[in-house]
């Protein structure tokens, strides 16, 4: 096998640039219909050739999207625009107070929203339609009694949609 990315406190190993792009020509070989990939991680942007591994993709004529908490989102905003990423969906569990709660992380809601905002504003002065901007929201203990404020926020993060989540339990 090919040698991977070691993932810190992980046994695992992440799959090497040159193999997802081996995948992804396997893929275009393979389906008569263009599916459509969506990054995810953990957080995927800690995936030092996503971006190459995006560009690819794109231009295979392949739709993509990601999830991420919405960190980086600000200083790539530009960068995901250009590249025509069809959706980019950011986790965010409540208002500012719940959220930074959640991921016990002061901050975290203010980046992700931030973020969000970066690349809508990045997507109108190039005048595109991408990439689509979701919410997602898992409802959870935590959360639920403010499901009405996540309204609130798809709007001050300037989001094109919001998606309520619920969690999936098993016994």
């Amino acid at each position: 096998g090919l040698p991977g990315f070691p993932i810190p406190g992980s046994r695992s190993q992440e799959l090497p640039l040159q193999r997802w792009k081996e995948i992804i020509d396997d893929v275009e070989a393979s389906f008569p219909v263009m599916p459509f990939f969506h990054f995810s991680g953990g957080e995927p942007f800690l995936y030092p050739g996503l971006m190459d591994l995006i560009e690819y993709a794109k231009g295979k004529g392949f739709s993509t999207s990601v999830i991420t908490n919405g960190w980086t989102l600000s200083a790539i905003a530009e960068d995901l625009v250009s590249l025509g990423v069809n959706r980019i969906n950011v986790s965010i569990d409540g208002p500012e107070a719940i959220h930074d709660l959640v991921r016990r992380k002061m901050g975290s809601f203010r980046r992700a929203v931030e973020g969000l905002r970066a690349v809508r504003e990045a997507r109108e002065k190039a005048g595109k339609k991408h990439p689509r901007l979701t919410i997602n929201c898992t409802v959870t203990p935590q959360n639920f009694a403010y499901m009405n404020d996540i309204v609130k926020v798809r709007d001050e993060a300037r989001a094109d949609a919001l998606t309520v989540e619920h969690l999936i339990f098993l016994d």
